[in-house]
């Protein structure tokens, strides 16, 4: 979501799923069919979703029955969010997570000062 909204491109409704430890963003139909299989991602094709009326949000800390709440509530005038444009966000949000992944590694790999091999 930080990506998206620093980036200047339109955010769209978006679910908060505490029990499942998952956000979902609603995307135009047909997103599934050329979504690519991205780490920690899955878009789903069509079906119904249960959805919480639009004040149980994040920041009101309320809950609704289907275990969802909005982080971004749905508004009239609010298009979905460019399935694409997400794509793009999180690709980038994965690769960026691998840097910093392997410079932990490479820092915890990396010789102690005054270590010696052999001794």
């Amino acid at each position: 979501m930080y990506r998206l909204r620093t980036s200047g491109e339109f955010l769209g409704p978006v679910l908060d799923v505490p029990l499942r430890a998952r956000v979902e963003f609603i995307v135009p139909a047909g997103t599934a069919r050329t979504w690519p299989q991205l780490l920690g991602t899955v878009c789903v094709g069509p079906g119904v979703i249960r959805c919480p009326v639009s004040h149980v949000t994040w920041i009101s800390g309320r809950g609704a029955v289907c275990g969802r709440r909005w982080i971004v509530p749905p508004a009239a005038d609010v298009p979905v969010t460019d399935g694409d444009v997400l794509c793009e966000a999180v690709t980038a949000a994965i690769a960026h997570r691998a840097r910093l992944w392997i410079d932990e590694l490479r820092t915890l790999s990396a010789p102690v000062q005054g270590q010696h091999d052999g001794l």
